[in-house]
């Protein structure tokens, strides 16, 4: 007879218990349906000669009309394993950044004569330059301060500003402030893509060409002659970082929280982040995350499912490099401490791969306690709890994974598509 077959999987802890809980899909409400459970302890380190009832796991289930199934050991596992690290490798390099500081000796102006009218905004150029833009900022008697220019029209030679003029005049002196600064005293260190921070100097702002003595910007200047700080997002490091790889997060006082590597440039030692710095970092000790594990790994296999703490939902083993490291398809969020507690599972697709059998198949030893039973199923989701307890409540030596399979047939004989 066909079955349409549901598999869920738990793990008996320490104490020899497990509760499993799954919703039957709704098609299956209000229907009569015949209902054969079965479950699998699948952490036997070596499969059993012949399929056999360990008749001292008993399995429960909150269908009154299903009770004590054994359970029963298959494969080759173990398809669940939790494992302690052995010790904490504190991953680190030295690396050196700057932060300078700087004073510009002025900024480039356009500088020419306008006609405005009180409470207008629209002011008339007695000459016109290419080097206007919308968003520079405007200056000059009877201009509020922080105008910036918000539209230009070449034809009629009219700048139109963010702030009324406050009184009508004639031939009054204007100057526009540009995104160009002459540079106190020049720095080689400045580079494009800094960060540029300071008096008269918008949020966000990074300089695109460096032209000695002149530095050019990304947003227009607001002042004559500002006082700047510029911030870089590249470090260099000294050495060979084992396992530094583009995506992991840096660590130090002077990197924002969460920094991540977005390239690694190995001829010139620089490593550029998704950050810049915060304070100038000299011979400074960086430290970073990685996907590498270390912990033993016998019993692991490539493809596991990896949780514990520092560990994010979805991570797996991607490599087994030796008998004491793993590697992750996912970076740890932090530094992970000696002893702390790992546990890894195999997807029940790989499962099915590594027992080469499909689950609906795998042979049985329950007696008739595997027999189908008849069961209604009621309308409504209907949360349905399995519980596997070891009879002797004695301590399981190792955690034991358990697998469930609940086959449905409608009692007409007709399988249910699920």
């Amino acid at each position: 007879m066909a079955t349409s077959t549901i598999s869920f999987q738990g793990v008996l802890d320490s104490t020899g218990s497990c509760k499993l809980s799954f919703t039957p899909p709704s098609n299956l409400e209000g229907k009569n349906c015949y209902v054969e459970v079965k479950s699998f302890g699948l952490s036997w380190t070596t499969a059993p000669a012949s399929p056999q009832v360990y008749d001292n796991y008993l399995l429960y289930s909150s269908w009154p009309q299903i009770q004590s199934l054994s359970v029963e050991p298959y494969g080759a596992g173990p398809f669940y394993k939790k494992v302690t690290t052995t010790a904490t490798t504190n991953v680190s390099f030295t690396a050196s950044g700057d932060v300078l500081t700087a004073q510009a000796s002025s900024t480039d102006t356009i500088n020419f004569t306008v006609n405005m009218i009180s409470g207008s905004t629209a002011l008339v150029a007695s000459a016109w330059s290419s080097e206007f833009a919308v968003g520079q900022y405007i200056t000059g008697t009877n201009i509020p301060t922080n105008s910036t220019i918000t539209a230009l029209n070449q034809s009629a030679l009219i700048i139109t500003i963010s702030n009324a003029a406050t009184l009508t005049a004639t031939a009054v002196s204007t100057k526009v402030y540009k995104n160009i600064v002459s540079m106190t005293t020049f720095d080689s260190k400045i580079v494009v893509g800094m960060k540029v921070t300071g008096t008269g100097i918008a949020d966000g702002t990074t300089v695109t060409a460096v032209a000695n003595p002149k530095v050019t910007l990304s947003s227009y200047v607001s002042s004559a002659s500002p006082s700047l700080a510029f911030y870089a997002n590249k470090i260099v490091y000294t050495g060979t970082p084992t396992g530094l790889d583009v995506g992991d997060v840096l660590t130090n006082a002077n990197i924002p929280s969460g920094t991540k590597i977005t390239a690694i440039d190995t001829a010139t030692k620089t490593i550029t982040m998704d950050n810049y710095l915060t304070g100038a970092l000299t011979a400074g000790v960086v430290t970073f995350d990685q996907s590498q594990l270390s912990i033993p790994t016998t019993g692991l296999s490539v493809g596991m499912a990896v949780s514990g703490a520092n560990i994010e939902a979805g991570t797996t083993i991607t490599s087994i490099l030796d008998s004491s490291t793993i590697t992750m398809s996912r970076d740890v969020s932090a530094q992970i401490a000696s002893g702390a507690e790992y546990i890894f599972t195999m997807p029940l697709s790989q499962m099915t791969q590594k027992l080469q059998v499909p689950l609906a198949s795998l042979p049985y030893g329950g007696q008739s306690q595997g027999s189908p039973v008849l069961v209604n199923i009621p309308q409504g989701p209907q949360s349905v709890d399995f519980n596997v307890i070891r009879l002797d409540r004695g301590a399981v030596p190792s955690d034991a994974y358990i697998l469930v399979l609940a086959s449905f047939v409608d009692a007409r004989s007709r399988p249910i598509p699920l």
